[in-house]
């Protein structure tokens, strides 16, 4: 089970990120290109690689005698739980006002829009995109904190204890997100160590996977608001590859 453990990393660790940013090239032309649904198929292979990649790791998982509770999934309990809890309704409630505040403000949707030029124009921008992103977000919560917390911080901590297992899963997350540069892989990397620090206060995986789900409905739902459900990008837009995501947002792998 070993070799088949480490087989699994590399797919994980290297394999994945890999081929997430062979495609992305090709994926910003075509949207540059002004393709309808050129932001499609990018979608499409994150939902599908995502849940393969979780698949196998939930076979190897239970293959091993494991419960879903050694998981991360276990009942919640205790005050850490409950701070956890509180701090991402808190959370929530901000991203849900932020997109709201934007939504009235010319000023800061011209501001998101000369952000979101370069790697960040994969994020939706029509209506129409909007609800396969939707299931991307939800794919990339709960695929990627059972994947990167509750498996990772469980096999590889039984290898290297559980603080240098974190620092390296976080690592791993944020090279996971440098298909769309290295800002939004570093933003993606602060996330990560928050949800990881989420997920070992308050022991449930649920905190960290509702809070990632929103997270990243935000980082859509500012570009959409931000470009007024255009298809196509704005003049002002101003792109590059160090653009970064809004406050609060990691981008979406």
């Amino acid at each position: 089970m070993l070799w088949v453990e480490i087989a699994f990393l590399v797919v994980l660790m290297v394999i994945f990120p890999v081929q997430s940013a062979r495609g992305f090239p090709k994926l910003l032309r075509e949207i540059a290109e002004g393709h309808r649904n050129a932001r499609f198929p990018g979608y499409r292979e994150t939902i599908i690689w995502e849940w393969a990649l979780l698949a196998a790791a939930l076979g190897i998982w239970f293959a091993g005698g494991r419960s879903l509770a050694d998981l991360g999934f276990s009942r919640p309990e205790g005050w850490g739980f409950w701070v956890s809890a509180g701090l991402t309704l808190a959370a929530i409630v901000v991203l849900t006002l932020q997109v709201r505040q934007v939504g009235r403000s010319e000023e800061q949707q011209h501001e998101l829009r000369a952000q979101m030029g370069g790697p960040l124009a994969f994020l939706p921008r029509a209506p129409h995109e909007k609800p396969l992103f939707n299931a991307v977000c939800v794919t990339a919560g709960v695929c990627e904190e059972i994947l990167y917390r509750g498996w990772f911080l469980a096999v590889v901590g039984g290898w290297i204890g559980l603080p240098a297992a974190a620092v390296v899963g976080v690592i791993g997350f944020g090279a996971l997100h440098l298909y769309a540069g290295k800002s939004v892989a570093l933003r993606a990397g602060m996330l990560g160590a928050f949800f990881t620090v989420l997920y070992l206060v308050s022991g449930s995986l649920w905190v960290p996977i509702v809070l990632h789900i929103f997270v990243d409905w935000n980082t859509g739902s500012l570009s959409l608001v931000a470009f007024g459900g255009r298809s196509e990008p704005d003049a002002s837009a101003s792109p590059g590859p160090e653009d970064v995501p809004p406050s609060g947002s990691e981008g979406v792998s």
